[in-house]
């Protein structure tokens, strides 16, 4: 009633998420009330909101709005702190992947306005970060990747798909 009743105003800026509300919505009612069949229900829930999130962020991309990226950006948040609660790694992918491609995406305008050189210098920092963080492994037995790699198996360990 509240979507297709004049009952409040709605920002322009704000009318597809509000649009969008539904979905979510929907989404945590399938997850929270369908407890006998827990893995139907995240993976329904999972294809509603990943849906939802993708509509979103064409959203952003086509109107290019702070607010846009902003309220993703805490949608995904919410996601990722979801993923946590019940350690699922489907959404910790899909939080995290909505967070970076939508920030890289809303800076492609500041990115544009910098030198080439700035960004030279930046991947020269992050490369010289990676051989000193390999040549300190190196020194301790390992090798970065395969430190980094074990550490995130035994994070992610409990985590189920």
């Amino acid at each position: 009633v509240v979507w297709t009743q004049n009952l409040f105003e709605i920002p322009d800026n704000l009318s597809y998420e509000f649009k969008m509300l539904p979905l979510f919505v929907f989404s945590a009612v399938i997850a929270f009330l369908w407890k006998e069949n827990e893995k139907s229900a995240d993976t329904i829930s999972f294809v509603i909101t990943f849906i939802a999130v993708i509509l979103l962020g064409f959203d952003a991309m086509l109107t290019e709005i702070a607010s846009d990226a902003i309220i993703i950006i805490l949608i995904s948040l919410i996601l990722l702190r979801y993923a946590f609660m019940r350690k699922r790694k489907k959404w910790l992918v899909l939080s995290v992947s909505t967070i970076v491609f939508i920030t890289l995406y809303m800076m492609k305008p500041l990115m544009n306005r910098f030198n080439w050189w700035f960004f030279l210098l930046l991947v020269g920092i992050i490369l010289i970060a990676i051989a000193a963080g390999n040549e300190y492994s190196k020194q301790n037995n390992a090798t970065l990747f395969k430190s980094i790699k074990n550490k995130a198996t035994v994070f992610l360990h409990e985590w189920k798909w």
